[in-house]
């Protein structure tokens, strides 16, 4: 990140590089309060990251994954609320989510309330 914010924006103007990190994947059944502590650990996981985008001027994102298959899925894939909660965690401006309408749509349009 520190490389990414040191570089000129090449059009001229002020362009804020991203970084996009993934949250992992976790068991499907796991139960509420161990998922809660995986979204408490990315979010620590990923401050460090975040105060550095702060200096550096880079934004730092965190992307809804496609579903996994068996028993595991990604953090995020089936709710956006993990993934709120993870932003929430980090808790920095630089901060941000990317929403990948792709994986939304491919894997869970079945399920339009989820997109």
């Amino acid at each position: 990140m520190a490389l990414l914010g040191a570089q000129p924006a090449s059009t001229g103007r002020a362009v804020r590089p991203v970084v996009v990190f993934h949250t992992g994947r976790v068991p499907a059944t796991i139960p509420q309060r161990e998922r809660r502590a995986v979204i408490r650990r990315v979010a620590a996981n990923l401050r460090d990251a975040a105060r550095l985008a702060e200096t550096t001027g880079v934004r730092l994102t965190i992307e809804n994954l496609p579903r996994a298959f068996g028993e595991m899925e990604h953090l995020g894939s089936r709710r956006i609320e993990d993934l709120v909660e993870v932003l929430a965690g980090i808790g920095s401006d630089a901060a941000g989510v990317t929403f990948d309408y792709g994986h939304a749509n491919t894997l869970c349009g079945e399920e339009p309330e989820y997109i």
